[in-house]
């Protein structure tokens, strides 16, 4: 007889395509502008800002805990787009518009 162990847990979605268009066509460019960056160099340091660091030790690099949109739930980019815009322009007063605000289809 095997010894099995079953875990039930709510299903966790995968960020939404509209999440998706809204980070890389709005805020990603927009703050990548600003800081005379690339979208993924802005992007990069976006992730670690929100969702921390661990350093690598091939690298010796510090590294974003969630270095990519791809691995966010709805849920997680929810936050993170409630999260860049407030930070946008309280830490360097760039506007982000809210993604109401914009098409970004």
């Amino acid at each position: 007889m095997r010894k099995v162990q079953l875990t039930i847990r709510k299903r966790q979605s995968q960020r939404s395509l509209d999440q998706n268009a809204y980070l890389h066509k709005v805020p990603f460019p927009i703050l990548a502008e600003h800081f005379g960056d690339t979208i993924p160099g802005i992007k990069l340091s976006l992730m670690g800002e929100c969702w921390g660091w661990h350093h690598d030790k091939v690298t010796g690099r510090d590294v974003p805990i969630k270095p990519s949109t791809s691995e966010m739930t709805i849920e997680e980019a929810s936050y993170f787009i409630d999260w860049v815009i407030p930070w946008a322009m309280t830490n360097h007063q760039v506007a982000i518009p809210l993604p109401n605000e914009v098409d970004f289809s």
